[in-house]
């Protein structure tokens, strides 16, 4: 049986040393913000079928004309794939993701490998970092988000959204070691190292 290879590996550097590795909790669930998601996906979705099905049955009793029989309920499909997509497939989207996600700390970074279509390192100076947040929950599982991940103003003025358009998820989870067991350990570590 052939042993994985922690796609980590190739991306240390010479005398890099891994303190840690881990990965996010694996499978379908629900996250805090599905709260106000799930009641807002659900509108989306509600409105755009509504809207479909009246745009199927009045169609041709109004305008009489085939083209616009054809036409006007078709610009009501992709309004359906984005409704389906935010109250379905954002929770597999979110779930291949992490399936695709790998953490590492080493004695110079905190390392993160993972991506939906493509993978995407971010690397993390231990020495230059200057805050992190440590979010636990009762199973002692938890999130590490590191400093400087709050959504950013664009140079026009405007607040980018804070949300990925594809997946619905915080943008900040790519700055973060999301959901990973024994969270406070992980912390302590991450202090060490900066020490160290």
């Amino acid at each position: 049986m052939a042993m994985e290879i922690d796609p980590l590996d190739r991306l240390l550097q010479p005398g890099e040393k891994v303190l840690w590795r881990g990965r996010p909790k694996q499978g379908l669930l629900l996250r805090t913000q599905d709260l106000y998601v799930i009641p807002a996906s659900l509108l989306w979705c509600g409105f755009a079928v509504f809207w479909e099905y009246m745009a199927l049955t009045s169609v041709p009793k109004v305008h009489g004309t085939e083209i616009v029989a054809m036409l006007f309920p078709l610009f009501g499909v992709p309004f359906i794939l984005i409704g389906l997509q935010m109250v379905f497939g954002r929770f597999f989207v979110d779930a291949k993701i992490r399936a695709n996600t790998h953490y590492a700390i080493t004695n110079e970074r905190a390392i993160i490998h993972a991506g939906l279509f493509q993978r995407r390192t971010t690397s993390i100076n231990l020495k230059q970092l200057t805050d992190y947040t440590v979010t636990e929950r009762g199973d002692s599982s938890g999130t590490i988000a590191f400093g400087g991940q709050a959504a950013s103003g664009s140079p026009f003025g405007r607040q980018q959204n804070p949300y990925n358009s594809l997946t619905g998820l915080p943008r900040s989870l790519e700055r973060s070691f999301d959901l990973i067991k024994d969270v406070r350990t992980v912390a302590d570590l991450i202090h060490k190292a900066q020490k160290g």
